[in-house]
Order: C-alpha cells, then sequence, then structure tokens
C-alpha cells in the first residue's frame, strides 16, 4: 500500500512540476522493439484531458507470456484529517510476447519537461532480466546491444 501511494505521489509531482493545466491533453504513446526487424514499432496512443487535480499515468503489467498496458486517472481527496487516493483505469492494452516470463523487474524514467513534443516517458526492458543497459535511446533507431535485439517497451508522453 505504501509502495503505491508513494508511486501516485511522484506521478502527481511528475505532472505538477511538468505544466499539466487543466486545458491540456496528455498523450502517452507505447511502442515496442519488434526483435526481428530490429525497429520500434507503436502499439497504441492514450489520450486524455485530466480534470484539475487529477493526474494521468500509464501501468504497465506483465503475466506469462502476456503484458498489458493501462492508461490511469490517479486524483487526492483531502478533508481536514484524511488525505484519500483514488486510481481510476481509463483504457487498456494487451499484448502477446513469447517467452516472456511474466516479470516486469524494473524500468529507467526519463525527465519529462514541459514542452509539446514527444518525449521519452519510460523504457521496461522485457527479455532483459538485468535492467536498462543502453542509454543512447532513439525512436528512429534499434535498440540494441552488440548484435542481439532485446524485446522492450518504450513509452513516450506530449503535452497538447
Amino acid at each position: 500500500m505504501k509502495k503505491g501511494i508513494a508511486i501516485v505521489l511522484t506521478f502527481a509531482l511528475i505532472f505538477t512540476f511538468s505544466g499539466c493545466s487543466d486545458n491540456e491533453s496528455v498523450e502517452f504513446n507505447v511502442y515496442h522493439s519488434n526483435t526481428e526487424n530490429h525497429k520500434w514499432e507503436h502499439l497504441k496512443t492514450f489520450s486524455c484531458s485530466p480534470e484539475k487535480k487529477h493526474f494521468v499515468d500509464v501501468r504497465v503489467e506483465g503475466t506469462k507470456n502476456h503484458i498489458t498496458i493501462t492508461s490511469e486517472e490517479n486524483r487526492v481527496e483531502k478533508t481536514e484529517n484524511t488525505e484519500s487516493y483514488y486510481t481510476e483505469d481509463i483504457d487498456t492494452y494487451d499484448f502477446m510476447v513469447d517467452g516472456f516470463d511474466g516479470q516486469i523487474h524494473s524500468f529507467q524514467t526519463f525527465e519529462v519537461k514541459d514542452i509539446h513534443e514527444e518525449q521519452f516517458y519510460r523504457l521496461y526492458p522485457i527479455s532483459n532480466d538485468y535492467g536498462i543497459i543502453f542509454q543512447d535511446l532513439k525512436l528512429d533507431r534499434p535498440y540494441d546491444k552488440g548484435e542481439e535485439n532485446l524485446d522492450n517497451i518504450l513509452i513516450t508522453i506530449k503535452f497538447q
């Protein structure tokens, strides 16, 4: 429970400082590194316009050979004595990754700036259990280690 609260607070702060206003829409793009042709392929776009004091995020969960990506809206309701945290799922996307053990061990978070361009948000290693090993990331270039194409999920964010 404490981990969930910490995650919600972290993303609330990210969007508070990144300039996510009442009228602004947020777009998350989900990419998967295709291990056959070594290119990033676009899987899904999640678009939403959060209400005032609401913060959006994307959650990635796995089971054996299967990955679910969910966009969610988070909010905090405060009274004089309590603070309550709520999460509502907005949309989901499911896809299969043969050989995936179901565990997502780590992810890399990127700095999000208050700009209206697509920017990296998170990178999830799927086939690499040891975490993120490659720093020079580009959408128009494969995410490889030597000749091996690593199976990954990349989420980008764009404020509109």
